[in-house]
């Protein structure tokens, strides 16, 4: 899938995690030392009007709402590694849709916190 055609469903994010950064991503892939498909595809799903009627949820001091969501966008609940392809320049990334799995974005839609439509990220 094209990244451009995914969005972020948070409006921002930490640059680091589990011994890698956003920076570390973007810089080997760009030199060739990572590939697309040596990290987890990214899991995706089309928002879908229905779900605005779960409501918001908070988690660890975050809070997102599905209404946040545009409905019929390509949203991606792995907002760094989609950073990473985009900052990179990447035209085609292993994607997993998980848009029949409700009870997995359900248990996400805290990190529904994008206020522009999931146009961009904040990552700092």
């Amino acid at each position: 899938m094209n990244p451009q055609d995914v969005f972020f469903s948070q409006d921002s994010c930490s640059p680091g995690g589990q011994g890698y950064t956003v920076n570390d991503n973007i810089q080997a892939l760009q030199n060739g030392s990572l590939t697309p498909d040596d990290l987890p595809p990214i899991k995706v799903f089309q928002k879908d009007a229905a779900m605005d009627s779960w409501g918001s949820l908070t988690r660890y001091g975050y809070s997102g709402d599905p209404a946040n969501l545009v409905n019929g966008r390509w949203y991606t609940l792995d907002n760094r590694r989609l950073l990473a392809f985009l900052e990179a320049g990447v035209e085609d990334i292993p994607v997993i849709d998980v848009s029949n799995n409700e009870d997995l974005i359900r248990s996400q839609r805290w990190k529904f916190s994008t206020t522009n439509g999931g146009e961009d990220i904040l990552c700092e």
